[in-house]
């Protein structure tokens, strides 16, 4: 299955980081969790989390 997920523009980080931490929660309890998320607010995440571990590496 693929979720696509569009937000308001101009959601806060943080916000958005929530709404993707209940999205994926509420798949997992569902019995989703091979379900994969597209969208903008995933490839910020994606994009946050790989620029961190990068710059822990270097």
């Amino acid at each position: 299955m693929l979720i696509v997920m569009n937000a308001e523009p101009g959601l806060s980080k943080a916000k958005c980081d929530a709404l993707l931490d209940d999205v994926r929660r509420t798949l997992q309890e569902c019995g989703l969790a091979d379900a994969r998320i597209v969208g903008r607010i995933v490839g910020q995440d994606h994009y946050i989390v790989t620029m961190v571990k990068e710059t822990l590496f270097f």
